[in-house]
């Protein structure tokens, strides 16, 4: 750890905070996942595979933004042989506009924005190869609230795949079993593969919930407790729990193979799988035992009937200050066609002494999954001190 820590704390609450926080991880009683401190650092940058695993408040160098509150930048190593990567070193940096602000990250003594240990305790899980969950209570979901500090402590669902990756037995093989199955795309009548959907056991007991997400193949296997649960899948369309969770927030193995998000949420519902005229609230429970796996839990996507719609709009709504020469991007439910897109259907308006002024533009693709669509006006610079609506 960079020896400064926060420079604003002065009683080493925010050493306190990252010691419990890889003490989360290491209590894990199926989970061979350890951690050994070396001591603090006269090193304020972080170095790819230099030997030294830092954490540190002071490197600048990974952030664009100021939405992003840390990050996790871990050096991996393959060999041709192998399907594998090997974590070889692995860093966490905080993003150092939070500690300029003399408020950005809290501690048990300190008021903040952001609970220090909370990101500490999921930067960590990213060092060694946990990734972002679809899980809203695990600590591993990609995003947190300002003055919580409920993602200190690991749910379930972060245990399970900690312990999954990294088991120590006998804790493991007498706790855990599996569930494994196949998705398919029921929008087509060839039924394809769908890769990269969000799959989630819930035990019918505990409420608790594990995640897994398919792979390339659509097979997708989830680590359990032994118990009984439902399984249900979801897309990662930028509308998972009220948060934009997209393939991009996962991995890269994970956007890379991920083509179909139009389809609806539902549950498995056994023999009545089908991809029009199953009931998707319908769940049928599974049951897994120890050291046992349940097969063949296998989804056929339902036909999707919803129109896509609006999730977000940049400038926000009511926002002031907008530069004249501001551009207004909109954020949708899932992928839509540009060619809808035309003076008649989407454009601004201003009141003019009681006038309605329309104002046309032109449109672009604004990410690469065809959900975020831009709006340049055609007409610059737009009026100052003008209120502005968006027509859609």
């Amino acid at each position: 750890i960079h020896e400064e820590g926060i420079p604003y704390i002065s009683d080493s609450s925010d050493f306190l905070a990252l010691h419990r926080a890889f003490d989360a991880w290491e209590a894990i009683p199926s989970s061979e996942v350890d951690f050994e401190y070396d001591g603090p650092t006269t090193q304020e940058k972080a170095v790819a595979n230099d030997g030294i695993n830092l954490i540190t408040f002071m490197d600048e160098s990974y952030f664009t933004t100021n939405e992003v509150l840390g990050l996790a930048a871990k050096t991996l190593m393959m060999n041709d042989a192998s399907v594998t990567a090997e974590i070889v070193d692995a860093d966490i940096v905080f993003n150092p506009y939070f500690v300029q602000s003399g408020e950005g990250f809290s501690t048990d003594t300190h008021t903040g924005q952001y609970d220090l240990q909370s990101i500490a305790t999921h930067e960590i899980g990213h060092t060694f190869g946990m990734i972002h969950s679809g899980v809203l209570e695990s600590t591993m979901f990609f995003s947190v609230l300002e003055n919580t500090a409920d993602k200190r402590t690991l749910e379930e669902d972060d245990i399970a795949w900690a312990s999954y990756r990294y088991p120590k037995n006998p804790a493991f093989g007498t706790t855990y079993g599996f569930i494994k199955g196949n998705i398919t795309y029921g929008d087509d009548p060839l039924l394809p593969v769908v890769g990269g959907a969000l799959v989630i056991a819930r035990n019918t007991s505990t409420g608790d919930e594990i995640h897994s997400y398919s792979d390339e193949n659509g097979n997708y296997v989830i680590p359990v407790p032994a118990g009984t649960y439902t399984v249900a899948i979801e897309p990662l369309d930028g509308n998972v729990h009220g948060y934009y969770l997209t393939q991009a927030n996962i991995s890269y193995y994970i956007d890379g193979i991920t083509i179909y998000t139009d389809f609806p949420n539902e549950f498995y519902n056994g023999g009545e799988e089908g991809p029009l005229d199953d009931n998707p609230d319908e769940s049928v429970p599974v049951t897994v035992i120890v050291a046992d796996t349940t097969h063949n839990i296998d989804l056929v996507t339902n036909k999707d009937v919803t129109p896509p719609y609006i999730m977000a709009v940049s400038p926000k709504r009511d926002s002031v200050g907008a530069s004249v020469m501001t551009q207004v991007f909109m954020g949708f439910s899932e992928q839509v066609d540009i060619n809808t897109f035309t003076d008649e259907t989407c454009f601004l308006t201003w009141d003019d002494d009681g006038v309605e002024v329309e104002v046309y533009g032109n449109f672009v693709i604004a990410d690469n999954y065809g959900r975020r669509i831009g709006f340049t006006p055609k007409e610059y610079p737009l009026e100052y001190s003008t209120e502005y609506t968006l027509h859609m």
